[in-house]
């Protein structure tokens, strides 16, 4: 093209290609050069015979390896033969057209590119010739399918909360326990592993089966305590193996010295105890995959969400049953069990109808997936922290002063003095409490991260009285920061602050507000108390 007479493009030529002329003696690859994207110029079959600098720059070759169509050694072979189809349909069509594939970088690692092919009428004979552009959109790409998976573990999360809302069965229950476990952690198979007393009082072992059928387990013994399975039923910790054949813990207990003959292959492993609030080791849940490395860290702690909801609905669950039999031994009226079947019910709705109040929410003000993970596990081991406190008392209620001092304890309480409590005990009701506990989560959460407990000179005073009010005692409540960060009113409401102001307030058939002074944040609470206990 040296030498010809050439411009800018001038119009638009047969077939919609484009028609250009070039000034003699400028040479428009030196353009070509200083742009960002990888650029190449083919004739009218397709061959390529022209690459910009930038392409040389990210595969690592050079012309006498690209020219014509040595270029095809830098696609993913499994790919090739997709472009290879598209490539030629788009130049037998004669317009321009795109693509999307994967390039092989000098690094040998592959990042997706997506290809923009244009036809031109080069010099005044009308011959044909094609350039392309290749612009790399890995991270759009992988931001996509980060959405996507965090878009399916969330509509899983919302089927099984429906499930468990209204499920006390215990079998269905644990079956729905292991489907959502095996689906958000992205597992071949799983299985749900619980103990079980019977009527005597003796205890057995039952498991549930997902992914796979029960007779790929039929002739197996149940797992016992060995290095690998010990963490999990003695309720230690999670266990998490890139790859368990290569740990040494693997294959050193007899009979099988490792998976027994026939087992279904297992390369990725996750395993996490189910834990009552009593400390009782119930279960566990046990995922694996074929292929190593199929388990990230965010499935674990998605995992260990699942678990915590499970020891719940589980206790539940058997509390329920244990119920039933007592009240058929006591042959009780059926209208006292009707009662307390609704509590139970209406117990475990509020539990997951919340469950799933705050995974909406902190999808939507979350800004990537992994934020949405930290949150979501933050927000559920507080809330079942409330249900731990609130069990201690039989689901009567909570004093005010333990359910903050409950929500302090992992930001060190107030042992070092500059966490002040100040007021007489106050007993809440269950709901109360409930809401409580979730707002003061979000209290020490931000203060911790961004407010007074975020620097060693910070100060945090929680001061509460009673006062007469008209119909009852009013309950007036005060959190004041001091010696923080200077704060500044946040530019659009989080969850933290929605929760405070709409839900607490809704809660509390009161008033809750936010100040956000610079010398530090202020929340004021006021609602009328029940008479104590």
């Amino acid at each position: 093209m040296k030498g010809e007479h050439v411009a800018a493009p001038v119009g638009i030529g047969p077939g919609g290609t484009r028609s250009l002329t070039l000034a003699s003696g400028e040479n428009p690859m030196i353009l070509a050069d200083a742009i960002p994207h990888l650029v190449w110029m083919a004739d009218a079959e397709g061959s390529i015979f022209w690459f910009n600098r930038r392409w040389y720059e990210y595969t690592g070759t050079g012309p006498e390896q690209m020219t014509g169509w040595g270029w095809q050694s830098v696609h993913d072979p499994a790919e090739l033969p997709r472009v290879l189809e598209e490539y030629r349909a788009g130049l037998a069509r004669g317009t321009s057209f795109e693509m999307l594939f994967p390039l092989r970088g000098a690094d040998g690692s592959f990042r997706r590119f997506l290809t923009r092919v244009e036809p031109f009428l080069a010099g005044r004979d009308g011959t044909v010739r094609w350039v392309g552009t290749n612009t790399d959109v890995t991270r759009q790409v992988e931001a996509e399918r980060a959405l996507r998976e965090e878009t399916r573990r969330l509509d899983t999360l919302n089927r099984v909360a429906a499930l468990l809302a209204a499920e006390l069965d215990l079998e269905k229950l644990v079956q729905a326990i292991t489907d959502a476990s095996v689906a958000l952690a992205g597992a071949q198979f799983g299985a749900f592993f619980h103990n079980v007393e019977r009527e005597g009082g003796e205890a057995y072992t039952l498991y549930t089966l997902s992914g796979a059928s029960r007779d790929d387990f039929a002739g197996f013994p149940m797992p016992r305590n060995t290095p690998i399975f010990g963490p999990t039923f003695c309720g230690e910790r999670v266990v998490r193996y890139d790859d368990v054949l290569a740990d040494p813990d693997y294959g050193t207990m007899a009979p099988y010295f490792g998976l027994p003959p026939g087992h279904l292959p297992v390369r990725s492993y996750l395993a996490a105890p189910v834990v009552a609030r009593c400390g009782e080791v119930l279960g566990g849940i046990f995922l694996a995959h074929g292929e190593p490395g199929m388990f990230s860290k965010e499935a674990e702690q998605l995992i260990v969400g699942v678990a915590a909801q499970a020891a719940i609905a589980i206790d539940n669950a058997r509390l329920f049953q244990e119920a039933k039999r007592e009240l058929a031994e006591r042959q009780r009226a059926e209208e006292q069990q009707r009662l307390l079947l609704n509590e139970l019910n209406h117990r475990v709705k509020n539990t997951l109808a919340t469950v799933h109040s705050i995974a909406t929410q902190t999808l939507q003000t979350a800004v990537h997936p992994q934020a949405f993970t930290d949150a979501f596990v933050a927000r559920l081991l507080a809330l079942s922290h409330a249900h731990d406190l609130l069990n201690g008392g039989g689901w009567q209620g909570a004093w005010l002063r333990a359910v903050l001092e409950r929500a302090l304890a992992p930001h060190g309480g107030t042992e070092d003095g500059r966490v002040r409590l100040e007021g007489e005990n106050v007993w809440l009701e269950p709901q109360v409490a409930l809401a409580f506990g979730m707002a003061f989560h979000e209290l020490v959460t931000n203060a911790a991260k961004y407010g007074a407990l975020s620097t060693a000179q910070g100060r945090v005073t929680v001061s509460w009285r009673r006062e007469p009010g008209e119909g009852g005692t009013r309950l007036r409540l005060l959190w004041v920061e001091e010696g923080g960060p200077p704060v500044r009113r946040p530019a659009r409401r989080g969850f933290g602050s929605r929760l405070i102001e709409r839900g607490l307030s809704y809660q509390l058939r009161g008033e809750a507000s936010l100040t956000f002074a610079p010398e530090g944040l202020r929340c004021e609470v006021s609602m009328m108390l029940p008479d104590a206990p």
